[in-house]
């Protein structure tokens, strides 16, 4: 399953097309955050969709992903 995340990760290939990230599970949350969180995209695109998948504020999005640039 892990390569699977990190193959789609490496293709930018997130179950992110959800539009409406209310309607979906916290277990689905997490997996496109994990998606987001471990792609080759920019900081800043990361940033932006983390933002828009958790609802967290820009400082706290901006600390998570840099958290997992160092993993």
């Amino acid at each position: 399953e892990s390569k699977e995340l990190v193959e789609r990760a490496e293709n930018s290939i997130f179950h992110s097309n959800i539009n409406n990230f209310s309607e979906t599970t916290p277990e689905q949350k997490n997996l496109v955050l994990e998606e987001v969180l471990f792609s080759n995209t920019s900081k800043l695109e990361k940033i932006k969709r983390v933002r828009e998948i958790s609802g967290m504020g820009l400082k706290e999005a901006k600390e998570l992903v840099e958290k997992y640039e160092k993993l």
